[in-house]
């Protein structure tokens, strides 16, 4: 792949915890890449500037390369100012990655998953030689992961994700809808690029093979998966607190998402047809105190 002269050579469009910081920590480790201390810039959602996203400490101890990157680091926040981002918010994000200096650069910005064609073309205007990959993930495991990062923020209670309508009313909020089906992300964005220019991968493959799935994405981006400084299977939120699935809430969700299991199956075909077979499964299965 040619490298783009200006601006990411390409754009991660999610989906949200489906193992895009274990991306950003692989790429960031290969001396042949350059990523932006901002992992999520969030130009294209009009989020460049959350408060994770300032300047300060870092979210994560940094590792390896990223200590390297030090001095990149603080000029690329001379250049991360909402200033200059006003007076022309295009060139503002194309030169961020100015430091790039030959190497590959991209923009991993999960909430990207939820943008509207309007904003896809915008993305494809802005960044037109660049490549695009998501990473997709079994719709209730992620949703539910999802669920545990909010609930670790305390923005909702393990009582509502315990309760079923409330769960449910969770669940059709703007929030979820835009992030939570994989298939419909997929189509939006596809239908909107080059065919040779967008891919997916399957978060199962990072979980339960990590060297492999590292290889065909860094393959794709046209880097060589042997020159990285970190083992596949890093992991910096392993140890982050997740509130199991309650059987019953598992069944619930299973059947609220069992449309998109199918169009996924249809769409993505491997571990989705996977996915579709464990679903079935497990609505086949009597409810925990009941019978046939």
């Amino acid at each position: 792949m040619a490298k783009v002269e200006r601006g990411p050579d390409f754009i991660c469009f999610g989906m949200q915890r489906a193992g895009t910081r274990w991306l950003y920590d692989q790429l960031s480790s290969h001396p042949g890449a350059w990523m932006p201390p901002v992992k999520e810039i969030g130009h294209f959602n009009n989020k460049s500037f959350k408060p994770a996203n300032r300047p300060g400490t870092p979210k994560y101890e940094p590792h390896g390369h990223e200590q390297l990157m030090a001095n990149e680091r603080e000029e690329f926040f001379r250049a991360y100012t909402p200033e200059r981002r006003a007076a022309d918010p295009d060139r503002w994000y194309l030169d961020l990655f100015d430091q790039k200096n030959g190497r590959l650069a991209g923009d991993i910005s999960p909430e990207y998953a939820a943008l509207l064609d309007i904003s896809i073309r915008w993305v494809a205007r802005v960044c037109p030689d660049a490549r695009y990959l998501i990473l997709i993930r079994d719709p209730v495991e992620r949703i539910w992961a999802a669920l545990n990062l909010h609930l670790r923020a305390k923005q909702y209670t393990s009582a509502q994700l315990k309760n079923w309508p409330d769960l449910r009313a969770i669940l059709a909020g703007p929030l979820h809808q835009r992030r939570s089906y994989p298939s419909r992300i997929w189509q939006r964005w596809h239908a909107l690029l080059p065919e040779d220019r967008a891919r997916f991968f399957f978060y199962d493959d990072v979980r339960d093979r990590p060297a492999a799935a590292r290889r065909a994405i860094f393959e794709y981006l046209d880097l060589d998966p042997q020159m990285t400084g970190l083992p596949p299977d890093f992991d910096r939120k392993a140890s982050q607190a997740k509130m199991p699935m309650p059987p019953e809430i598992r069944r619930k969700l299973t059947r609220h998402f069992m449309r998109e299991y199918e169009r996924c199956a249809a769409t993505f075909g491997g571990h989705a047809v996977e996915w579709l077979a464990a679903a079935r499964e497990r609505l086949a299965r009597p409810a925990a105190g009941k019978t046939r």
